[in-house]
């Protein structure tokens, strides 16, 4: 009797250790699931180097130019930057604490207001879209969106132009839901394109340029359109934590002070910024032509610094088509997470 007892007593652990090994264990799933949480650092008390993050846009060439113009330094801030391939990579250091200052489109502010992260946004740091459709060579016929319905549509997904391009196709008629979506960083786009893997892009702006330079690909619709019929200012922000404001609003107001100045210097130099900003790319590995970086810094505006009532209406019908596509769950109130004081304090526009 105890031996078949014990033989059955056997086959119970084995289960179960087999059943341990094939299922997540509610602490493994748990374990899974903090993954996912960016971890938040306390505030430090000294703050020796304020550290940056930016894009390789032109929508840098603030960062760069309060950087290496020393406007930042005249403010008393030893300064450090860092370019990152994309605004999530910014944001998500500026939110965990590695870096402390960051600039992304607006579309940013919509995701993480609804997570409900403690961010906000000092300053506007340029308006202007970037983004241009783009079509394979060897197509010969696209000229509108509604042509490359069921075609192979990359873009980087989350991204401003992710948002500002659903927002023109919604005004169209359309939805995304029409195209097979390849979702890749816009980086990679140009490389796609070349293979022929995908069959039509919405790039920004340097990479739209590089592909068309090594003629990987034709232009279908210009950034004016998709401004124009979408109704987006497209304003790039300066933003950080709330927990660094409050715990320095000193170190903030001077941050915005450089970046006010900076903006009021790209005005006036803007031969000289896009020397800047050509340098800058070819540091990075990209081949740039000097032309071209006359173009990115010509079609920005540098003129707006207070997050405006056009502005605000931009964000919210950010998030209520995002609300409608069921890409974020909630919609707080957007105010929470905009700060004009510190523009205002600085004599902004």
């Amino acid at each position: 009797m105890f031996k078949r007892n014990r033989k059955w007593l056997l086959f119970g652990i084995i289960a179960i250790v087999a059943a341990g090994l094939a299922l997540p264990s509610g602490a493994d799933a748990a374990r899974k699931k903090r993954k996912k949480t960016i971890p938040l650092r306390a505030e430090r008390d000294v703050v020796k180097t304020v550290k940056f993050a930016y894009s390789e846009s032109a929508t840098a060439i603030v960062p760069i130019v309060a950087l290496q113009k020393g406007f930042l330094k005249a403010e008393g801030l030893n300064a450090t930057g860092k370019p990152l391939k994309s605004g999530a990579m910014a944001l998500s250091s500026v939110y965990g604490g590695s870096l402390d200052f960051g600039t992304t489109s607006n579309g940013r502010l919509v995701q993480w207001a609804s997570k409900g992260w403690n961010m906000k946004t000092v300053a506007v740091n340029n308006t202007g879209f970037l983004a241009v459709v783009l079509v394979k060579n060897g197509d010969t016929t696209s000229k509108t969106m509604a042509d490359l319905k069921g075609k192979k549509i990359a873009i980087q997904k989350g991204s401003g132009t992710h948002i500002a391009w659903l927002r023109y196709l919604d005004k169209i008629g359309l939805s995304e839901k029409m195209f097979e979506m390849r979702y890749m960083r816009t980086s990679r786009i140009g490389a796609a394109m070349g293979t022929g893997t995908i069959d039509a892009a919405v790039p920004w702006y340097p990479f739209a340029k590089s592909i068309l330079n090594r003629q990987l690909g034709r232009q279908i619709i210009d950034k004016s359109e998709i401004e124009t019929v979408a109704k987006v200012p497209y304003p790039f922000m300066l933003y950080t934590r709330s927990g660094f404001i409050k715990k320095h609003p000193g170190i903030t107001q001077k941050v915005v002070n450089a970046w006010v100045k900076s903006k009021r210097w790209i005005e006036n130099n803007r031969e000289e910024a896009a020397k800047l900003f050509h340098k800058f790319s070819t540091r990075r590995g990209k081949k740039l032509k000097m032309e071209d970086a006359r173009f990115f810094i010509k079609i920005l505006d540098f003129k707006t610094d207070v997050w405006n009532e056009e502005m605000m209406a931009d964000l919210k019908a950010n998030q209520v088509l995002l609300k409608k596509l069921g890409k974020i769950k909630t919609t707080p109130n957007l105010y929470d997470y905009v700060d004009n004081s510190f523009v205002k304090k600085a004599g902004s526009m």
